[in-house]
């Protein structure tokens, strides 16, 4: 939880719902890293300006996502039950983005007892 509490601080969701939205409506022009990094700043330094009450609107959110942390591997586990084939941005979306989908690649490949399948296989369809 300590990790979490760090990681999750008011400004960084709120940044991060911004950044969210920004990487979204660009979506036609390819974004570099170096763009993200700046808008990221930029969205800081709005943060810091923000009214009283935005700030403890941001707050309330970020307790209510630090409640999630207990549950995510439940909510995890349960979604892969009902789809054995979901894909790890898909399951990400499933917990409202509470965390990457690389994330939950890596926690879910370092469990014990994880495996692959291959559920259909597909030659490759040349002449030779």
């Amino acid at each position: 939880m300590e990790v979490a509490e760090k990681r999750f601080t008011a400004s960084n969701l709120y940044c991060s719902s911004w950044l969210r939205e920004y990487v979204i409506s660009a979506e036609e022009e390819s974004l570099s890293s170096t763009q993200i990094c700046e808008q990221r700043k930029v969205f800081a330094k709005i943060y810091e300006n923000e009214s009283v009450h935005v700030k403890q609107e941001v707050e309330a959110k970020r307790r209510e996502h630090l409640s999630m942390q207990p549950k995510i591997k439940g909510l995890i586990m349960e979604e892969l039950r009902k789809n054995k084939s979901i894909s790890y941005k898909s399951l990400s979306g499933a917990l409202n983005f509470w965390c990457s989908a690389d994330t939950i690649r890596r926690w879910v490949t370092s469990r014990e007892g994880f495996s692959l399948y291959t559920e259909r296989v597909i030659p490759l369809l040349t002449q030779e």
